[in-house]
C-alpha cells in the first residue's frame, strides 16, 4: 500500500547523479566497489560514496560483508555495493492494481473452478480486507471501542488505503477508487472485489451489524459507500447522498 514512506524513498532517487549510481548497479551482475563506481561514471570518489550511502540508507541497495568476497590482494579488501531486493511503487492518488491481481490469482489457485469467478474471488478479498484493516491499525482497541473510537478507526482505514473517504449526511463516501483504471475492463468484477474488500475492513474494524457496505455506482467517486446497518437503500442528487425508505 502506498505510504508517504514509499514517496520519501522513492524520492531518493531523484537526483541525476545518484539515479545514475542506481542505474550502474542495476545494469552490472557483480557487486561493485566506489572505485569501481568512480571509473565507471566519471565521478569523484567523495560524491560517489555520498550517493551509495544515501542508496544503502533509503534501502536500495546493500553493501556486501568484506569476509563473503576472496581478495588477491594484502590488506583489507573494500566494501563493495550490490542492489537490494527492495521494491518501492508509488502513485497519486493511491491505486493499488497489484491487490485486485493477488485476489484474482488467489482465486484462480483455490479450486472450486465450477463457480463463477465473483463468487470464488468474494471469500478471498472480504479476508484480504479483515487482514489490511488489521495490518493498518495494528495497535487499535478492539471492537469494544466506543463508537467513536471506531469510526476514527475507519476513518484512518480508508484514508490509509487510498480511499478518501468523506461522510454525507451520515454515509461515509469513498472519494477515491483505488482500482479505478480497472473499473472500464470489467467493472462488475472489479466493484464486487472493492465491495468485499470494504466489508473485511468492516469485519475488522466495527461491531457487528454497525456499518454496512453498499454498492452505489458513481462515475467521480468510489462505487461503494459505507452506512449505518438500518439505511438500506441509496439514492444519489447531485452533490450529495439522500437516504430512500429503509426496506422492511
Amino acid at each position: 500500500m502506498t505510504s508517504q514512506h514509499d514517496f520519501e524513498t522513492l524520492a531518493v532517487l531523484a537526483e541525476p547523479q545518484r539515479r545514475r549510481v542506481y542505474d550502474l548497479l542495476a545494469s552490472r551482475p557483480a557487486e561493485l566497489s566506489v572505485a569501481d563506481v568512480v571509473t565507471a561514471l566519471g565521478i569523484g570518489r567523495t560524491l560517489a560514496a555520498f550517493h551509495l550511502g544515501k542508496l544503502v540508507e533509503a534501502g536500495f541497495v546493500e553493501t556486501v560483508p568484506a569476509l563473503r568476497r576472496e581478495s588477491g590482494r594484502p590488506g583489507r579488501p573494500s566494501q563493495t555495493y550490490r542492489l537490494s531486493t527492495l521494491e518501492v511503487a508509488a502513485s497519486a492518488p493511491a491505486r493499488h492494481y497489484d491487490l485486485i491481481a493477488e485476489i484474482l490469482l488467489a482465486a484462480a489457485s483455490g479450486g472450486q473452478v465450477e463457480l463463477p469467478l465473483l463468487e470464488r474471488v468474494v471469500p478471498i478479498a472480504r479476508a484480504r480486507g479483515r487482514h489490511l484493516a488489521d495490518q493498518t491499525a495494528p495497535s487499535a482497541a478492539p471492537k469494544t471501542r466506543s463508537r467513536r473510537g471506531r469510526s476514527h478507526r475507519l476513518t484512518e482505514v480508508l484514508t490509509t488505503l487510498g480511499y478518501r473517504p468523506r461522510t454525507e449526511r451520515g454515509t461515509v463516501v469513498l472519494g477515491s477508487c483505488p482500482f479505478d483504471k480497472l473499473r472500464e475492463v470489467n467493472c462488475e468484477l472489479v466493484c464486487g472485489i472493492n465491495h468485499a474488500l470494504v466489508e473485511g475492513y468492516l469485519d475488522s474494524v466495527c461491531a457487528e451489524a454497525e456499518l454496512t457496505a453498499l454498492l452505489w455506482p458513481s462515475q467521480a467517486d468510489c462505487c461503494v459507500v459505507v452506512a449505518p446497518a438500518s439505511r438500506t437503500q441509496l439514492r444519489r442528487t447531485p452533490g450529495r447522498v439522500q437516504h430512500g425508505a429503509v426496506a422492511s
